[in-house]
């Protein structure tokens, strides 16, 4: 069982990934939400550009399975702590 599966089915975790994954997204069933994971806001590649969220001309900035493709120029660690704000407030209103 994959480990994020675990903290859903024993413990009852919400589980997210937020900046780099780099775990293989050559097919959807690689990628995080896929894996286990509820939701899933970076970018899959190695490395990118942190202000145009780019690789070698491609985007590479996801929410979940959807590119985002409204970002550009602000700078990547002020996204995902946006992001974070936003997923830890909804546990804690949850």
């Amino acid at each position: 069982m994959i480990w994020p599966l675990r903290f859903h089915f024993f413990a009852g975790y919400a589980t997210h990934v937020v900046g780099k994954w780099h775990l293989g997204f050559y097919e959807w069933p690689y990628t995080p939400t896929y894996r286990g994971f509820d939701s899933f806001y970076g970018f899959y590649t190695g490395s990118e550009d942190h202000f145009n969220h780019e690789l070698k001309g491609i985007l590479d900035l996801h929410d979940n399975k959807e590119p985002v493709k409204d970002k550009g120029g602000v700078y990547s660690a002020r996204l995902y702590a946006k992001v974070i704000t936003i997923i830890l407030k909804l546990a804690h209103d949850n």
